[in-house]
């Protein structure tokens, strides 16, 4: 035999095993009533639960449905008989192909011994059995079956209970809330998510990510016990709180009452506050956050897996939203998300179609007001909404995986243009593109940028790759190390938002920033907007200092642009001197101006 009688007892101990002999139904199934007459006194001093004994073996299927046994002996003699033809039968049965069967076949029966193991049987025991032989291979089948059973409920990283099993269990209060009714028998479903978390563990490597779950599951474990279990413990409720784990970092909550209750809403709290608490693993500190969404009994349905969809719609909202965000469920949100689902389908066939376009806004030397360079800034041609900003479609993108796609599209595109507007004899220009954390993530990330180069011809030195200091946070080692590898094909790298995040000058000093752009915030109202105007001088003092290019965003006035000219070398963006627009008006521009390269 193999091991797995010790694996299973190393996992439940004896006492544990015996016990489960007794709570169990057992069925035998044998044609041959001799055999029946020796096993089933054997099979009464275990004292199980329900014991069934029938010589029909070809009724198998009635005996069964009646029984709904835990384990079933089943007899056969020869490879032929009709005992495993039953037991081909039952492992085709989506019923009962899990069902422990141990056969008893005759001593030194190889071939039916062969035959029965071929088709599924869990064990085997001799026709002529030995009473402790018999209840250790009993207490084996039941410990295996109990096993399979716990990995089926439960969440293997965590030891949570599963979406099956939390499903279920919530289905059952429920049930109980509608039978037994009361002016209280609200229950909310809660799903939270870790913000950003496929990020965190892309960087961090899984083992360190699943490490971090385990401490998250923990903490919000504590939280249920201490801010729910004990109120309901207090009013002696039987209503149990539960918390499991479904998908990568996805939580699940069941709740007392709805939101304005006092419970419910200090229980969102307590979970809201344990995750903003930093976490420690391996002497590193980690933040995380998490998005809520919630919807609850009996308002938002009446069955487990509507409140499941549900409160799933509403936590979507919330991470619409930013980080640390909640969101309860709203008539209004199924048909919004009825729409995204149809704008996501529509998304998967956006660059097959070509359907997805590069607008361009110039950049712009402040002194001399000539162009010279460009910021690719995506566009969606939808057949049916029209021209659709990033802002419509990128979270989706995210969500549906498709970023990588779209921001690989991005570069191709952008790079194509550049070339062909040089090699229309059109001035040169430096070309951006807006990178995303997944992007940083890809460990062929600077491969698919030299291609897009290769491919196009275009002057690497001319182009651009913009990114943000949050998407930095998110990409961190493994992004740096894209950056680098992406600086060494000879291309530039801007920091966007510069002056937005809690540490800017970290990254000019760690990365080899080429151009930092001034946050229109900043710009905004300059020169009489007194803090504003100290703060752009000094960040583009600060670029001039270390060899680095300023680029002013949002600049939509005169009084801006005249702060702006004070300082040699300063380039800027915004709709003062264009809006974002598509290849050919540029193209129509820069002949309007008459610049032709070498002029």
């Amino acid at each position: 035999m193999s091991d797995l009688p010790s694996a299973i007892s190393s996992r439940a101990n004896r006492s544990e095993d015996v016990g489960r002999v007794a709570q169990s139904a057992i069925l035998l199934l044998d044609d041959d009533p001799g055999l029946v007459a020796v096993v089933r006194p054997l099979l009464e001093a275990l004292r199980p639960r329900r014991l069934a004994v029938d010589t029909a073996v070809e009724q198998a299927s009635t005996h069964l449905d009646a029984i709904e046994p835990d384990v079933l002996l089943l007899g056969s003699r020869g490879p032929a008989h009709v005992g495993l033809a039953v037991l081909a039968d039952l492992r085709g049965s989506e019923r009962w192909r899990d069902l422990p069967v141990i056969v008893l076949v005759a001593h030194g029966d190889a071939e039916a011994r062969r035959r029965a193991f071929a088709l599924g049987a869990s064990d085997f025991v001799d026709r002529s059995p030995d009473a402790t032989d018999l209840h250790w291979r009993l207490r084996n089948a039941l410990g295996f079956k109990a096993y399979q059973d716990r990995l089926l409920r439960r969440d293997p990283l965590t030891g949570l209970p599963n979406r099956a099993e939390f499903l279920r269990r919530v289905q059952s209060v429920l049930v109980r809330a509608a039978v037994d009714g009361g002016a209280d028998d609200s229950r909310s479903v809660v799903v939270l998510d870790i913000d950003r978390f496929r990020q965190i563990n892309d960087g961090l490597g899984h083992a360190a990510g699943d490490a971090l779950l385990v401490a998250v599951a923990q903490r919000l474990a504590e939280v249920m016990a201490s801010s729910v279990g004990a109120d309901r413990r207090a009013e002696g409720s039987g209503t149990t709180p539960w918390l499991a784990r479904t998908d990568r970092d996805r939580f699940l909550a069941l709740l007392p009452g709805s939101p304005g209750a006092p419970r419910h809403d200090a229980a969102v709290a307590a979970l809201l506050a344990a995750m903003d608490r930093p976490f420690h693993l391996d002497r590193r500190e980690f933040h995380l956050s998490t998005s809520l969404g919630i919807a609850w009994y009996p308002a938002h349905g009446e069955r487990a897996e509507v409140l499941m969809q549900h409160a799933e719609i509403a936590l979507e909202q919330a991470k619409r939203r930013g980080g640390r965000s909640v969101a309860r469920f709203g008539p209004g949100m199924l048909s919004r998300a009825n729409e995204r689902l149809a704008m996501e389908n529509q998304l998967h066939y956006a660059i097959r179609r070509d359907e997805l376009c590069l607008h361009y806004q110039p950049k712009v030397d402040c002194a001399t007001l000539r162009m010279v360079g460009v910021e690719s800034l995506i566009r969606w041609q939808h057949p049916d909404l029209g021209l659709l900003s990033p802002q419509r479609f990128i979270p989706l993108a995210e969500e549906a995986g498709l970023i990588d796609a779209i921001g690989e599209w991005a570069i191709r595109e952008a790079c194509r243009q550049g070339a062909a507007w040089m090699k229309a004899g059109l001035p040169i220009l430096d070309v951006a593109v807006n990178l995303s954390a997944a992007q940083l993530l890809r460990g062929d990330f600077a491969a698919t940028v030299a291609r897009s180069l290769s491919d196009s011809g275009f002057d690497p030195r001319r182009l651009t790759l913009e990114l943000t200091e949050s998407m930095l946070m998110t990409a961190g080692d493994q992004g740096r190390r894209t950056l680098e590898s992406v600086k060494a094909l000879g291309v530039a790298l801007s920091l966007d938002d510069f002056g937005t995040g809690y540490s800017p000058l970290t990254y000019l000093r760690q990365l080899p920033i080429d151009e930092i752009k001034i946050d229109r915030s900043f710009v905004h109202g300059l020169p009489a907007a007194r803090q504003n105007a100290a703060i752009a001088a000094a960040v583009i003092q600060l670029a001039g200092a270390l060899g680095l290019q300023a680029v002013a965003e949002g600049v939509e006035s005169t009084a801006e642009l005249t702060f702006l000219r004070r300082f040699p070398g300063c380039r800027f963006q915004g709709y003062l001197f264009s809006k974002p627009v598509a290849a050919e008006a540029l193209t129509a521009m820069l002949e309007s101006m008459g610049a032709r390269s070498g002029q």
